[in-house]
């Protein structure tokens, strides 16, 4: 793990242990609290510390290799995938690594119940999607409105925007954006 690479290298630990199929070995998971601790502490050698212990287990080093070169497709095509950016933002990654993963008995156990708690969440963009979808309607129900009978037609081509918008965004079934 390098120092400018640490969200990118923390997501794809992260990956990696929901890839887990049991928990790490006792000794391991040791390892990787110990090389945490140091993280916390910012010292230098805890990012090597802590790719010592990943190299250390092949399911664990491969799982993470996979998740590298996802994340280094991810960022050269500006592109998300549903698996990897459903972990975590980067923004949020030291946090979450810091206060959540390191302090576990069991990393894996967290890292997968974490992914599962973010897939079940309502993505919180889907609320302003439909939020500016509604205030689309509404501004243009108000334009045409306002353009063919001044206020009271703007107020009734709001309200007719409203209802509309609102039956696109909320009434209307579409496939997921995600899959």
């Amino acid at each position: 793990m390098t120092v400018t690479n640490d969200a990118i290298d923390l997501k794809a630990l992260l990956y990696a242990l929901t890839q887990q199929r049991e928990p790490l070995p006792e000794p391991l998971q040791h390892a990787l609290q110990k090389a945490g601790r140091a993280l916390q502490q910012n010292q230098r050698e805890a990012a090597d510390q802590m790719l010592d212990c990943v190299r250390s287990y092949t399911p664990l080093d491969t799982a993470y290799r996979e998740a590298l070169q996802e994340l280094d497709r991810e960022y050269a095509s500006q592109q998300r995938t549903k698996n990897l950016s459903a972990i975590a933002n980067s923004a949020g990654i030291d946090w979450f690594f810091i206060n959540d993963i390191i302090p576990a008995d069991d990393w894996v156990l967290i890292a997968k119940q974490s992914l599962q708690a973010q897939q079940s969440k309502p993505a919180q963009g889907e609320f302003w999607d439909h939020a500016d979808r509604i205030a689309v309607m509404i501004a243009g129900g108000t334009a045409i409105g306002g353009s063919v009978a001044y206020i009271p037609g703007a107020i009734i081509g709001a309200l007719i925007g409203a209802g509309f918008g609102g039956y696109i965004s909320f009434s209307k079934r579409r496939p997921s954006r995600s899959s």
